[in-house]
Formats: structure tokens, C-alpha cells, sequence
């Protein structure tokens, strides 16, 4: 019978372990420096004074009497208790006197041969891949089980440079797991995995930096970090060897990936250096964070959500059913980039040089004079501000998948304006456009309450509340002084939109090879709708970046990242089959060329539009070749909407619909909200959606148009107000780009973007679904940051 813990003996084992580490540490405090158990400064060392090195004894203290009260028993994991207490009685020596590295080795072979003699817990299955099949390692599964452990004994080991840092990422790592255990059902493995948690937090309270305590008062030692990383190793081995796994094994090495990319990015470093790989040195990822101007502090929380970010690519991923191959060779890519960013370590820093100054409300790479200087200047600075930022990014991560991560991201914006509210309101109330925006949500409101329009129409007033620009102005106020962090905002984006996608996606249709299947994609209306605009930012990031070409690594290096995200999004524009975000595409697509036409962009900006748009048609038709199979020529798709509209205007009703259904519905919709405005058209009925449709529409409750939705609902007037705020809003672009404020590269992007919304509200409502309503809000607030951006220059 399997034991199913409650909450309660969760809490109480992992109390347990807390309270007993803490208590260890804090017993043998005062006796560790008699014994040699103590970390003085000095070479590599920069810490201010001699620590204690009890962390580990702490944490294995607090976890042996956690275990032991627990209702599991004991006995199937008296091997690693065994082991641990060898690694931690050699990492005692270790700390007292340090031990040769080939020592080390041998004990850490050692212990992870006790793992492996034990029983089952080797590694035997390494999961599915094509060509070759389900992977096993029949009689090699012994010596590479050993090898993986003592290599993750290392990895953790080496990943011990920084205060909280080892601790933190081992405490993100295990609570993963306990996640992935309690979904397979094992409690006895989850009790022990939380006792494990409560270790590490007890050592954590004595290791991590606080704002009341600048420096850790104890470390781990060689004795905790080395039997951290077998229990860890232990754990994995236990959840993917199980017989009914959650997760394919390539999975879990998503969750172990920091401290093993990293160590193992190094080691090829040094033996191509002609070093040997255990030799000390200061080019670990946290040693180029701190070079970079980044704490102690700061660089541990950075690398912990890091580690976060991992883990849940490969647990989520795994869970959603994504293929062996794909996480593989997401997790290859991983080591590359790893690689990559230390090997030119140099330019690295620079760049979260740039991020870090950006953060913290420094000038950044445009801070020398003139109007840049101004704009880079944020309008407040310190914890504020720091919400506000933190917000800004959880919105847009979370923006294709998590409505309540947006939320709560929006929600830390607003609480961090008001808070700051007499600046907000000083800068806020000299724009015209704030005034638009207060007009146009005022004039709703009173609408919608005088004419009782209710609550579950479709679109429903209060969404659009939403998108009139209230909410847009206080996140473009702390965007206007955050320009160093909007790239990395929109790399945010894009990564939001691939966990949306590895979440939605139907793994199972995409592994069959039904790709035509618009389901198989996720939701085609987000999607679509996401899909199009950022492929119109992307666009403008190439532009840019082929104007800079010869300028250093970085354009080259932007024009790649532009290209490669560009693929997947397009195969899944096209994959969606959502004609709105198609259209909507081409529309901004156009918008971008027209403005370059207008703006008289140079003879590199035009080579970039043109290799861009001209690699956005190839890879779309190639999609469309291999995705939307057995539905005729690519050319069909695209004239028979075009057909059936034309054979509706020209009164032909019947063949419109024959020829193409969903072209002929839309349009009767048009026709009814057309008919709906004329008999109210100044202020409309305060109600958005239609009553009833009699006939084949009779189903439908909206008007397939967000335009003819307000119209309908608000009059003319409501129009007229709406499309004011619009135009405020692209104007703020149209002058940046004429005062050469921002790059013109920029300005296009923002157009486009813009334009591919616009003309996607016009083929569909969009403002019910998050997601959209959320991009909305953000690229309003893109032009009210340039509003504020140009009433600072102009105040000076």
C-alpha cells in the first residue's frame, strides 16, 4: 500500500529538519575553528572574515533526524545515508586539511558505488529518440551510473562560490522533484525529499544574505556541497528509473543543468587549455556576474531563478508530452550558449554591465548627453522602481500562458505607482494623451452603467476598459526610464511564448506527423494574434541589426537571434491556421515598408526590411508546404476569402458562403452591426453584442469585429474617442522617429506591431482573451513611454 502523506506531515518533517540543522549549526558554532572547520580569507577567497565550515554537518544533521521521525522506512535508503556520510566525513577532512584531487575522486567513486551496489539505482533507460529507438544501457548501466554521480558530486561542489548560491540552487532543484514525486505517487520518496528541503533551509538561514545581515555566517564546506549533490543524484536516479515514470530521464537533466552546464562547459575549457580539469579559477557564470557590477547578493538570486527557469523547461516540458530529441537538443543548446557566454566573457559583462545599469537606474550604453542622457533617467529610483520592473517582466513572461502571473505582474505596477504617485501624476497630467485616455474610459463607464449593458456580453465592457489606455500610462511611465531593459523584455516575451507553446501544444498529434490539425498548435487565437506581432518587432530588431552590421559583434549577433526565433514563430502562424493573425502580419509587414519609403531609410535598413520579409515569405510558404497538407495550393487559402467577399459586396450571398463559410459568416456579421449602428448611431446601445441572429447566425454572440462591437455599443461617439487614443498613440512614434529620438528602426517596429493589432481588432474581438488584451496594453504603453520620453527632453 503506497503512502500518501498529508500537508501536515509534509510541514512537520520539513520543521523537523529545519529546526535540526539549525540547531547543529548553531551547537557547533563556537567549537569549529578549534577543530580547523573554518574558511579563512586570502587568494581566491574574498570574503571580509573567517566562517565557520559546518553548513554540511548542519544539513545532514537536520536531515538524518527528519528521516528517522518520518513514517518511511529507513532501510531501502540506508545506502544513501551510507554514502552521504562517507562524502561527509571526507569533506570534513577535506575542510580541516585540503585532500588531493584525485583523493577526492576516489572517494566520491566510491560513494556513488555504494549507490549502485545497493540495489536498483543505476541508470538503465535514457528514454526515446529517433533512428535510434528506446536508449538503454544494458551492461554499461553500472560504470555510467558511477560516472553521472561523481560528476554531479562535482558539479555541485564547484557551483560553491558564492553566499546562498549552492544552497539555493540545490533548494530549487529538490523542490522540483518533490513536485515530480508527488505527481508519481511516491510519498515515501516526497517525505524524504522535503526533509532534505528543511535541511537546506536551516543552512540557508545561516548562508544567505539578508538586508540584516550582509554576509553569510557559515558555508557549506566540501562536506555538504559534495553529499548534496548524491542525494540529489540519488533522488533522480529513484523518480526516472521508476516503473511508471512522469518524466522521460532527458527531462531531469533540465532541472540539473546549472551547476552541470556549468561545470562541465569549464572543464573542456581548462583541458583545452592543457589544465587540469579540477584546477581552481575565477571563470565560473557567477564570476563573470560579479565582474559585471552585479553582488554577491544579487548574482546568487540571479543564478537560483535561473535554475528555476530550467527546471521548469524540463518539468513542464517533459509533462506536456514534448519528445526526448527536442528537450536533448534544447538541452545541448544550453551548453553551447553556456559556453559561448563564457568564452567571450568580455563582451558578456558588457552587456549585463548595460542590464545591471539599467536596473539599477543608471545611464546604461545611452547615457552621455543630450536627450538620450534625459531619457535614460528613470523618474524614480530604489525598491519602487524595482517593483515596478519586476512586475513589467512577470506580465510579460506570463503573458502567452499564466493569467494570473499577468495579473499579479500588472498588479506590481500598479501598486509601485502608487506609491510613487506625485511623480507619476506630475509627468502623467501634462500629456494630451492622458487626457484622451481619461475621456474615452470616462465616457464607457458612464455609458455602461447609464444604459445597464451587461456584464457577460461578448465583448464585455470591462475588457475594454482594459485597453483604453489606464492602465497602458502607468506602465509606460516606468518603461519610458527603463530603455536598457526592453530588449531583454522582449527576449522575455518570446521565452513566454515557447513555454505557452510547450505547455498547449497537443505532443501527441505533433509526434504522429499531424501537423495540419490547427488543435495540434495550442490556442490558434493567441497564437495567431502573438505570433504576428512578434514578428513585427522581430523585423525591426533585423533592420537595426543590418544597419549596424560592421560595427562589432553585437549586430551580428542580434541578426542572428532575429532570424532564429523568427522560424519557429512563423511555422506556428502558419501551423495555427488563424487567417486574422496572417492578415495582420502583412498588414504591419506593409506598414513597415511604407514608413521606410516615408523616413527615406538607407540603403542597409532597406537590405534588412527586404532579407527579412523575403525570409519571412520563404519559411512561411515552406511551412505551409509541409504543415497545411491535403487542403490544395497555398494560393487557394489565400483567394478564396478574397473571392467570397467579392461575390457577397457584388450581392451574391449563397456562393460567398458555399466558396468560403467562415469569410461569408464574418461579413453577415459586419452587415448586422452596420444595421445595428444606424438605428442608434451617436451613442449606441451600451451593449456590445448582439441580441439574437436569426438563421445560420443564430449561434453567434459577436460581431466578429471589435470596431463594429464599440460602434454598436457606444455610438459614434465612442469611435470617434476610441480612434483619438489610437492616434495619440502612433504619433508618439511618428514624432520620436521625427525629433531622431529613437532609431528608426524602432519607430518601424512599433508601427508595425501597432498596424498587425489594428487591422487583427477589425477581423476579431481578441479583447476577451488575456493574452491579447494584455499585448494591447503594452504596446499602448510603448507609446506612452515615448510620450513621457518626449515631454523629460523637452522639459530637459
Amino acid at each position: 500500500m503506497s503512502l500518501e502523506p498529508s500537508t501536515l506531515q509534509y510541514l512537520t518533517v520539513a520543521l523537523l529538519a529545519l529546526a535540526g540543522a539549525s540547531g547543529v549549526i548553531a551547537l557547533l558554532r563556537p567549537y569549529a575553528e578549534r577543530v580547523g572547520l573554518i574558511d579563512r580569507p586570502g587568494g581566491r577567497k574574498r570574503h571580509a572574515a573567517a566562517v565557520p565550515l559546518i553548513g554540511g554537518i548542519g544539513v545532514f544533521g537536520g536531515f538524518l533526524l527528519a528521516s528517522a521521525a518520518a513514517p518511511v522506512p529507513l532501510a531501502p535508503r540506508s545506502a544513501l545515508f551510507a554514502a552521504m556520510a562517507l562524502l561527509l566525513l571526507g569533506g570534513v577532512l577535506d575542510d580541516i586539511r585540503d585532500m588531493r584531487s584525485t583523493s577526492k575522486l576516489f572517494l566520491q567513486a566510491v560513494a556513488a558505488a555504494v549507490v549502485v551496489a545497493s540495489g536498483d539505482k543505476v541508470v538503465r533507460h535514457l528514454g526515446g529518440f529517433p533512428l535510434a529507438g528506446e536508449f538503454g544501457l544494458e551492461a554499461w548501466a553500472a560504470p555510467v551510473t558511477i560516472f553521472a554521480l561523481v560528476g554531479l558530486v562535482n558539479a555541485t561542489n564547484m557551483l560553491d562560490g558564492l553566499d546562498g548560491l549552492v544552497g539555493g540552487v540545490v533548494f530549487v532543484m529538490l523542490g522540483w522533484l518533490l513536485f515530480v514525486a508527488g505527481l508519481q505517487n511516491d510519498g515515501a520518496l516526497s517525505l524524504v525529499i522535503a526533509a532534505l528541503m528543511g535541511g537546506v533551509a536551516g543552512f540557508l538561514a545561516f548562508n544567505m544574505r539578508f538586508p540584516w545581515r550582509g554576509r553569510a555566517s557559515v558555508f557549506l564546506g566540501d562536506a555538504g556541497s559534495m553529499s548534496l549533490g548524491l542525494a540529489v543524484g540519488w533522488i533522480v536516479i529513484e523518480l526516472s528509473q521508476a516503473r511508471e515514470p512522469v518524466l522521460p530521464p532527458v527531462a531531469y537533466g533540465w532541472v540539473l543543468a546549472l551547476p552541470v552546464v556549468d561545470t562541465v562547459s569549464l572543464m573542456i575549457r581548462r583541458l583545452c587549455k592543457g589544465q587540469s580539469p579540477f584546477a581552481a579559477d575565477r571563470e565560473h557564470l557567477h564570476h563573470i556576474f560579479l565582474r559585471a557590477g552585479y553582488t554577491p547578493g544579487q548574482t546568487s538570486l540571479c543564478l537560483i531563478l535561473i535554475a528555476v527557469v530550467l527546471g521548469a523547461v524540463g518539468v513542464l516540458g517533459g509533462l506536456a508530452g514534448m519528445p526526448d530529441w527536442l528537450l536533448l537538443v534544447g538541452l545541448m543548446a544550453v551548453v553551447v550558449l553556456h559556453y559561448v557566454f563564457i568564452r567571450h566573457a568580455w563582451y558578456t559583462m558588457r552587456a549585463l554591465r548595460r542590464l545591471h545599469a539599467g536596473w539599477e537606474g543608471g545611464h546604461g550604453p545611452f547615457g552621455s548627453v543630450g536627450a538620450a542622457r534625459v531619457i535614460m533617467q528613470p523618474p524614480v529610483n530604489g525598491w519602487r522602481r524595482s517593483i515596478a520592473l519586476f512586475g513589467i517582466y512577470l506580465a510579460i513572461f506570463c503573458l502567452p500562458f499564466s493569467t494570473a502571473g499577468m495579473n499579479l505582474g500588472i498588479g506590481l505596477v500598479l501598486v509601485a505607482t502608487a506609491m510613487a504617485l506625485p511623480a507619476f501624476w506630475r509627468d502623467a497630467r501634462r500629456l494630451v494623451l492622458t487626457w484622451l485616455v481619461f475621456a474615452l474610459t470616462g465616457y464607457i463607464v458612464a455609458r455602461a452603467v447609464i444604459g445597464d449593458a451587461p456584464a457577460d456580453g461578448t465583448p464585455s465592457w470591462d475588457h475594454l476598459i482594459r485597453v483604453t489606455g489606464l492602465v497602458s500610462l502607468p506602465v509606460g511611465w516606468w518603461l519610458a526610464g527603463a530603455r536598457t531593459q526592453w530588449v531583454w523584455m522582449l527576449m522575455s516575451l518570446v521565452a513566454g511564448g515557447g513555454v505557452a507553446f510547450v505547455a498547449q501544444a497537443n505532443w501527441g498529434k505533433l509526434n504522429a506527423g499531424v501537423l495540419s490539425d490547427p488543435a495540434a498548435w495550442g490556442s490558434a487565437s493567441t497564437s495567431g494574434f502573438l505570433g504576428a506581432v512578434i514578428l513585427m518587432l522581430l523585423l525591426g530588431g533585423m533592420i537595426a541589426a543590418v544597419h549596424r552590421l560592421g560595427r562589432g559583434w553585437r549586430p551580428v549577433f542580434t541578426l542572428a537571434v532575429c532570424v532564429a526565433l523568427s522560424v519557429p514563430v512563423i511555422i506556428v502562424l502558419v501551423g495555427s491556421r488563424y487567417t486574422t493573425g496572417w492578415v495582420g502580419a502583412m498588414a504591419g509587414a506593409l506598414v513597415i515598408g511604407a514608413g521606410a519609403i516615408a523616413y527615406g531609410v538607407d540603403r542597409r535598413q532597406w537590405l534588412g526590411l527586404a532579407g527579412g520579409a523575403f525570409m519571412f515569405l520563404v519559411v512561411g510558404l515552406g511551412a505551409w508546404e509541409v504543415v497545411i497538407t491535403g487542403s490544395g495550393p497555398w494560393r487557394d487559402d489565400l483567394a478564396e476569402p478574397i473571392q467570397a467577399a467579392a461575390l457577397y459586396l457584388g450581392g451574391e450571398v449563397e456562393q460567398a458562403r458555399a466558396l468560403d463559410p467562415s469569410t461569408g459568416r464574418r461579413l453577415q456579421l459586419w452587415q448586422g452591426a452596420v444595421e445595428r449602428i444606424a438605428e442608434r448611431p451617436v451613442f449606441g446601445w451600451s451593449r456590445m453584442s448582439p441580441r439574437q441572429f436569426d438563421g445560420p447566425l443564430s449561434a453567434f454572440r459577436e460581431y466578429n469585429t471589435l470596431y463594429g462591437a464599440v460602434a454598436v455599443g457606444f455610438g459614434l461617439v465612442g469611435m470617434a474617442l476610441f480612434a483619438a487614443v489610437v492616434v495619440g498613440v502612433l504619433y508618439q512614434f511618428v514624432a520620436l522617429a521625427r525629433d531622431r529620438i529613437w532609431p528608426t528602426s524602432w519607430v518601424l517596429a512599433m508601427l508595425g506591431a501597432n498596424a498587425a493589432v489594428l487591422v487583427m481588432l477589425g477581423l476579431a474581438i481578441q479583447i476577451d482573451d488575456t493574452s491579447s488584451r494584455t499585448v494591447i496594453v503594452l504596446l499602448m504603453a510603448a507609446g506612452a513611454a515615448a510620450a513621457f520620453q518626449r515631454q523629460w527632453i523637452h522639459r530637459g
